[in-house]
């Protein structure tokens, strides 16, 4: 945050991703970077490396968000406004046997244009909520929501989520699907399972966007951008990442 209030980008060569060993996840923030003597990154680094205090992933998913809440609710910017940040969570749960995928969205943005925040930190589930089309809601940690979500991987089918600038990444990430559809529809689509083929389908689209962005974008307005950062997780604590980031 620079004296004049605007905001300053000093941090897109490093990583955002910060590996949850213990959950068999990863965490990864986008906003705000630091301020003062509060870095956003060491910060999530050194509470992965507690993951082992807590009980659960919702337990420290909480934990981690009342303790954000609390340093964050000290800073403004020049102009008296709350910072925006969000942290993407994600990890598995054991439920009736299965090793199940979730993600925990953390955040003070209240839309997905960033141009305005909440004054407190917001904590949801979001792997149902792509499932059921619903609306998240605490109860989606139950075993009856948990297991719609592993019959629906196991179905073939995928859990995608906005990254970045959602009506971009949409429109992008849509187009390749549908070019991945058609590769199969044709009998030449290679095997996906492999950890460079998730790992391809998490950044390419990421990087179309960050092109266009950059080629046809004002300046000082591109939302997507510098280095990109890819990582596989499977549920038996698996990390790859063509990024370097385990």
């Amino acid at each position: 945050m620079q004296s004049d209030g605007r905001l300053r980008v000093i941090k897109n060569q490093q990583t955002k991703i910060i590996p949850l060993i213990h959950f068999r996840g990863a965490m990864a923030y986008w906003g705000l970077a630091g301020q003062g003597s509060f870095q956003t990154y060491s910060w999530l680094r050194a509470r992965a490396g507690r993951a082992r205090d807590y009980q659960s992933v919702e337990q420290f998913v909480y934990s981690l968000a009342n303790d954000l809440d609390r340093i964050i609710s000290g800073m403004r910017t020049p102009q008296g406004k709350f910072f925006g940040i969000g942290i993407h969570l994600a990890a598995y749960e054991r439920f009736d046997g299965y090793w199940i995928p979730e993600l925990f969205l953390i955040s003070t943005w209240t839309d997905t244009l960033y141009t305005a925040v909440h004054n407190t930190i917001h904590v949801s589930r979001e792997t149902y909520h792509w499932v059921g089309h619903e609306d998240p809601i605490p109860e989606h940690r139950d075993g009856a929501y948990r297991l719609r979500v592993h019959e629906h991987l196991m179905s073939g089918g995928m859990l995608m989520y906005n990254n970045g600038d959602p009506v971009m990444y949409n429109t992008v990430a849509n187009s390749i699907f549908g070019m991945i559809s058609a590769a199969a529809h044709r009998g030449i689509l290679a095997d996906l399972s492999g950890y460079r083929s998730h790992c391809a389908i998490a950044r390419r689209p990421i990087e179309i966007v960050a092109g266009v962005q950059h080629d046809f974008y004002r300046t000082g307005t591109q939302l997507v951008g510098g280095r990109l950062h890819d990582l596989a997780v499977t549920a038996n604590a698996d990390y790859y990442s063509t990024s370097g980031d385990v």
